[in-house]
């Protein structure tokens, strides 16, 4: 794959570059609403959710975006030429595009993405007044704290890119902060990433990596769904008649690499065209569109070896009262966990009056429970269009941290553990120094230095990406000289009178003793120890355990116990 980096003009979004307190909300509800087709309205704050019409002043056959704040309250929507405040008036600031077509007629034309606690990015995908050429994206600015609540546009229609298919999604940057925004050159196998965050486009990535992205030559674009999984690993865009290309996602560095492909091997009578993919990401539907057969749902298992071979038609479209078959447009998941499918009728084109619902989308096979039709939106008209949302829950990349475990004090001459175990076996270790370590490599390391030493950790989850994944700890390991009482780390209890209990030469009245086994669990403990551990009806597994001491005058400390037979 050929990998190209090219750094944007310094001043392009100079605006935006001061300091900002990055949204990170609980709630994440920014796609609580959903308009659609004209002024169409769905608020998933009631389950289902709940159908409005004439709610706004959207009329879009296909490209639509709306944006709710973090607690799901409606904050702006937009049809490709008309920005819309909550009021459902006109933008202030806002341009109505005039040398640009509305992207209403692109299948993800429009995408809205929160980024600080009041400002919102919104992308869009246009084309020229002759329809002939690529797509162009542009870059919208908003800011809801301006005009008394309302909102205001503080950039308008910054030009990003040209030569774009329709397709175009966004996943969330490892940080927590910034966009990865994913879009493809048209009619060519080279990917286009750029990173969005509150200073602007900060990164602009080309991939050439899968299949040439060409449905019909004759046609100036290419055109179909692009989606990812809830856990941004995967992203999944038609490339072809009958084919999607579904390549795994670098999310620390936004590189893509092949993972598989579907190819279904039709001709000029239908297509692929919606795509989405299951919450758990097991599942990808595929909705074949505008053939003059049965136009199918279908269900593929992601990770199955021979991704066409898992095919499982889902539903077959019927036949109209003109024997003419109705096709699918866009497939969306929704906030419920449910994913919304568009029912769309290609000899009449205003006719789509219902969303058909999978229900239980995890679930392999007609387990899903896909019902056709099962939202009525008459009469009103809408089109293919659903809101290209990306996952506004998927958070920042969380590591296992660093722990050394609590400081630990041992007499001249003693040994104890450090460190605390393992849960994941996907750590990497080191400690520094290394003195008096047995294994400076592993999570737990047997300590035995000869004077007091802070050991400095350094912890590597290797299930994210390192710079997000590296953190630190230290622990001291006070030694000390003149210890009045003794320690005798072996136990052997076999009743012949030679170390049968744990012994503290020298012990004093009120000494606390801990033992623990090897894996941090207590095994003991006295706030009076007496030189009587473990009793005769103890049962005890041979092996390495801990000890902790505090003795009244001397303090605590600790140390490492075999115990055999």
């Amino acid at each position: 794959m050929d990998i190209h980096r090219l750094k944007m003009p310094k001043g392009l979004f100079a605006i935006l570059l001061f300091t900002l307190t990055i949204q990170m909300g609980v709630a994440q509800s920014y796609d609580n609403v959903w308009f659609l087709g004209e002024s169409l309205l769905l608020d998933f704050s009631t389950a289902p959710p709940k159908v409005s019409f004439d709610a706004g002043a959207l009329n879009s056959f296909e490209g639509v975006a709306s944006m709710c704040d973090s607690v799901g309250q409606l904050l702006f929507y937009c049809d490709g030429g008309r920005l819309f405040n909550k009021a459902h008036k006109f933008f202030s600031g806002w341009q109505v595009m005039t040398k640009w077509y509305s992207s209403a007629a692109i299948t993800q034309g429009l995408t809205a993405l929160p980024g600080h606690e009041s400002m919102y990015f919104l992308l869009q995908l246009t084309e020229d007044q002759q329809a002939t050429n690529p797509l162009q994206l542009y870059l919208t600015v908003i800011d809801m704290k301006k005009n008394n609540g309302e909102g205001e546009v503080i950039i308008t229609d910054s030009l990003i890119g040209t030569l774009f298919s329709e397709q175009l999604t966004a996943i969330r940057h490892p940080n927590g902060m910034a966009w990865w925004v994913i879009g493809h050159k048209n009619k060519d196998d080279t990917f286009i990433l750029y990173s969005l965050d509150i200073t602007g486009v900060s990164s602009r990535i080309e991939q050439k990596v899968g299949r040439n992205h060409e449905l019909f030559p004759s046609y100036p674009y290419s055109f179909g769904e692009m989606t990812t999984n809830n856990e941004g690993s995967i992203i999944a865009t038609i490339s072809g008649v009958g084919k999607v290309d579904l390549l795994s996602f670098d999310r620390c560095h936004g590189l893509l690499t092949e993972f598989a492909e579907i190819d279904r091997g039709l001709g000029n009578e239908g297509f692929l065209y919606g795509l989405s993919f299951s919450p758990n990401g097991k599942y990808l539907y595929a909705g074949e569109g505008f053939g003059t057969s049965p136009d199918r749902l279908l269900q593929y298992e992601v990770k199955s070896g021979n991704i066409t071979g898992s095919e499982i038609i889902v539903w077959e479209t019927p036949l109209d009262s003109i024997n003419k078959y109705e096709t699918f447009g866009q497939l969306e998941l929704g906030p419920d966990g449910k994913i919304y499918v568009v029912h769309y009728d290609q000899d009449n084109h205003d006719a789509q009056t219902k969303l058909g619902v999978i229900h239980n989308p995890n679930e392999k096979g007609l387990a899903c429970n896909f019902v056709p039709y099962d939202i009525d939106l008459f009469p009103v008209e809408k089109g293919l269009g659903l809101p290209n949302f990306p996952n506004f829950r998927l958070g920042k990349l969380m590591k296992q941290e660093a722990n050394a475990g609590p400081g630990k004090a041992i007499c001249t001459g003693e040994t104890t553990q450090i460190g605390t175990p393992d849960a994941t076996s996907k750590m990497i270790y080191s400690w520094a120094p290394p003195d008096g370590l047995d294994f400076p490599n592993s999570a737990q390391p047997t300590a035995s230095p000869t004077h007091t030493t802070t050991y400095y950790l350094t912890a590597i989850d290797t299930t994210i990406c390192p710079e997000y994944g590296t953190s630190h700890d230290s622990v001291t390991v006070t030694v000390k000289s003149n210890c009045h009482i003794q320690v005798v780390p072996v136990v052997t209890p076999d009743g012949d009178g030679l170390n049968d209990h744990f012994e503290i030469k020298n012990l004093r009245p009120g000494t606390e003793v801990q033992i623990t086994d090897y894996l941090g669990r207590r095994v003991f403990h006295s706030s009076n120890y007496q030189n009587d551990w473990p009793n005769g009806s103890l049962i005890l597994s041979q092996g390495v355990y801990f000890y902790w001491v505090e003795d009244p005058q001397e303090g605590a400390f600790a140390g490492r116990l075999v115990v055999g037979r």
